[in-house]
């Protein structure tokens, strides 16, 4: 298969993506799940796979990550959702690109930049995108969760009502895919790369 047919691909994963958020942000919130699907298809290489980023040779590629970097040693970090407070009750959503913090780094950095910490437990983006993929439903499902996906399926805010009751937003993973997803599509060096 030669480098254009690559990139042809490349752009049919990117409209995945931008397809799977639209239905995210219209209130498919498992649609994450797909969005993790195609960012492991971008992104992930092991000894029996390789990569469509690392077949199309784009090793240098950087990609936007809206997470400033989480301190070592943290005990509780959230570098991706945004409080949502209403009249009625305290939520929390996907910032997208309503974050203070925007800058380019290497894939493989971007790839395995802590972007939480749950009870001194450091979550990656490649530790919820592989688990997504892997435990729930993405390409496979298993009930043997990771400690990572775990603590953000059980979640790790409460959503608090006006009358002060607290619930734990759970699946708080989708909150995290999405995020990714945004930070996908609005790379420009990935952009470019498929030609858009």
């Amino acid at each position: 298969m030669s480098g254009t047919d690559f990139k042809a691909h490349l752009k049919r994963q990117l409209g995945f993506i931008e397809r799977s958020c639209e239905s995210f942000d219209g209130g498919f919130l498992d649609e994450a799940i797909r969005i993790g699907t195609v960012i492991r298809v971008l992104f992930h290489d092991t000894k029996n796979s390789t990569s469509l980023l690392t077949q199309i040779g784009a090793g240098t590629l950087r990609i936007l990550s809206t997470v400033r970097p989480i301190p070592p040693g943290a005990i509780f970090a959230d570098g991706i959702g945004l409080f949502q407070m209403t009249s009625e009750q305290t939520n929390v959503r996907p910032k997208l690109g309503s974050g203070s913090f925007k800058g380019l780094m290497g894939r493989d950095s971007w790839w395995n930049q802590v972007i939480a910490v749950s009870n001194r437990l450091e979550i990656t983006r490649r530790a919820i995108v592989l688990a997504s993929t892997n435990k729930d439903g993405g390409a496979h499902i298993d009930p043997k969760l990771t400690p990572e996906y775990q603590e953000l399926r059980r979640g790790i805010w409460d959503a608090v009502e006006q009358d002060g009751t607290a619930t734990a937003i759970s699946d708080y993973q989708f909150i995290f895919l999405r995020q990714a997803g945004y930070e996908v599509l609005n790379s420009p060096e990935l952009i470019a790369l498929a030609g858009q």
